[in-house]
């Protein structure tokens, strides 16, 4: 049997735009705590973990026992670092102001669904590495009702939902101790920088939401890391993730999309300033692996077959839309949608 633990931070996206710097910091012990927990009882973390501020990781087990007590461990250590500050990102009380976490759990028939993407590095200075890695997209059924366990919890702080019913789990000190959390802790590097990022979505026509194949979503990240984007994950069956920082106009911004938009997929694009994370797990000691974090990043995942521009572009017809609609916080931001796409 399989079973598969899928975590979320609750209103990250609040989180990120009250205090970046608070709040990139309290990831990193976020991050340390699940891997620790993961390593202790044997779960493989996917390759495409952390996506953002989630986790999927898996393990084969005869039952969902140790799957159970994984889970408490990490309840009860996420409460002891918000106890210790270590999860503040801004003053008071709550998931407004620390993080808070929902975890989902699908045990079952393991189903095999593999696939495989083109990551590619980074330097410290932002340049693309030459060397790229095959990594493996994660999906199946069991990876998927996980997810949908997660997303459907009420709660987040004392009990997770297990394959659609709420369980409440113990909150007691478990196998893995906060000295264990340390060995898992480090700052990555980062580099600021203005490009674009870009989400694709693959036309999901299944009922339930999962496709069954990644097929679709890895063939066109592979074909655009030919031209200058960078394949930061392909996320499962539906959703891959890149970055392109050759960009620095918006007219070239507003250029690429024209031009890469299609009808096979969703396109969810935005321009402006975010931070490129230097991971220290790439296969060479001057090629990082890549990620991106801020707000330009949360834009782009909350359009649908348009483009955002955090600031507004001159010459570009676009339409000026509020933040707080899309759970951006306060201001405005500034869509475009390309004439090639009936929507």
């Amino acid at each position: 049997m399989l079973c598969v633990i899928s975590t979320d931070i609750k209103k990250s996206s609040s989180l990120w735009k009250k205090n970046f710097n608070n709040m990139f910091k309290a990831l990193q012990w976020h991050n340390a705590i699940l891997r620790a927990c993961f390593n202790k009882f044997g779960f493989k973390i996917c390759d495409s973990s952390p996506e953002g501020d989630a986790f999927i990781a898996s393990k084969n087990s005869k039952d969902d026992k140790i799957a159970i007590e994984c889970i408490e461990n990490i309840i009860y250590l996420m409460n002891y670092a918000r106890s210790k500050t270590f999860l503040d990102v801004g003053s008071g009380k709550g998931y407004e102001n620390k993080i808070h976490i929902r975890i989902g759990l699908a045990c079952g028939k393991k189903t095999t669904d593999v696939a495989k993407y083109k990551a590619q590095g980074v330097t410290k200075s932002g340049k693309v590495c030459s060397k790229k890695q095959l990594h493996t997209v994660c999906s199946n059924k069991i990876v998927f009702k996980s997810e949908q366990a997660e997303i459907t919890c009420g709660g987040w702080e004392k009990h997770y939902n297990y394959s659609g019913k709420t369980i409440e789990v113990k909150i007691q000190e478990g196998k893995v101790k906060w000295s264990d959390v340390k060995k898992f802790y480090f700052m990555p590097s980062t580099i600021k920088r203005k490009g674009m990022v870009l989400f694709i979505h693959n036309k999901c026509k299944s009922t339930t939401g999962y496709c069954g194949k990644a097929s679709t979503i890895v063939d066109i990240s592979n074909k655009l890391s030919k031209t200058g984007w960078i394949a930061i994950k392909v996320k499962r069956d539906k959703t891959a993730m890149l970055i392109n920082l050759n960009i620095t106009t918006d007219k070239d911004a507003k250029k690429e999309f024209d031009k890469i938009s299609n009808k096979t997929v969703d396109y969810c694009a935005a321009f402006g300033k975010f931070n490129v994370v230097l991971n220290k797990d790439f296969a060479n000691s001057y090629c990082f692996t890549p990620d991106a974090f801020g707000d330009t990043v949360n834009a782009a995942a909350r359009m649908h077959n348009a483009l955002v521009f955090i600031k507004k572009p001159e010459g570009i017809k676009v339409t000026e839309t509020s933040r707080s609609s899309l759970n951006l916080g306060s201001g405005n931001v500034f869509i475009y949608k390309t004439q090639k796409i009936k929507l």
